[in-house]
Formats: C-alpha cells, sequence, structure tokens
C-alpha cells in the first residue's frame, strides 16, 4: 500500500469517526488528511490546483474549527468535503 492509499484509507475511518464523534479533535485530525492528501496529490500532479477551490476550502476549515455549534460544525465540513471532491477531481491528466 503506497502512502496515498494509506492516507486516503485513515481519512475514511476517520470520517467514519466523526459522524459518530463531531469533536474538535476528530475535526482537525481530518482535516490534516485531507491537506496530506492533497499535497501528495498535488506533488505526484494528479490534479490542477485552483486556487479558488483552495480559499473557499481554507474558509470552510475555518468556519468548521471555530465553532463549538455541532450543526454548524457539521455543515461546514461537508461543504468542505464536497469541495475536496471537486478539487481533487479536478485533474488535467485524466486519471483519478
Amino acid at each position: 500500500m503506497n502512502k496515498l492509499e494509506q492516507l486516503e484509507r485513515s481519512l475514511d475511518e476517520r470520517l467514519k469517526l466523526f459522524d459518530r464523534i463531531p469533536s474538535g479533535t476528530n475535526l482537525i485530525l481530518a482535516f490534516s488528511l485531507i491537506e496530506k492528501i492533497l499535497l501528495e496529490k498535488s506533488r505526484l500532479n494528479l490534479f490542477d490546483v485552483v486556487e479558488k477551490d483552495i480559499d473557499k476550502f481554507d474558509k470552510l476549515k475555518n468556519l468548521a474549527l471555530g465553532t463549538n455549534f455541532i450543526p454548524e460544525r457539521k455543515l461546514a465540513f461537508s461543504k468542505s468535503l464536497e469541495l475536496f471532491e471537486k478539487i481533487i477531481k479536478n485533474n488535467s491528466n485524466g486519471t483519478k
């Protein structure tokens, strides 16, 4: 299993845990994994970096991390996950 596969597997497990326990710690760890995946995929040239999407992702991340209100945290986190999927699917070389 390569590094990228390990990160994606860890993220899947962290997302399952966040669904059950939407704590700040699980949120921070999930965002950390997402950022590591983005960096690894960028390093491997698996997608084009779109600054506008990265900025929007950062704003959603800050919103999710900046609130203790669970429904707002979950909403901001789910929107950031949707954007993460959009970012990694926006690739130039046709690979996934």
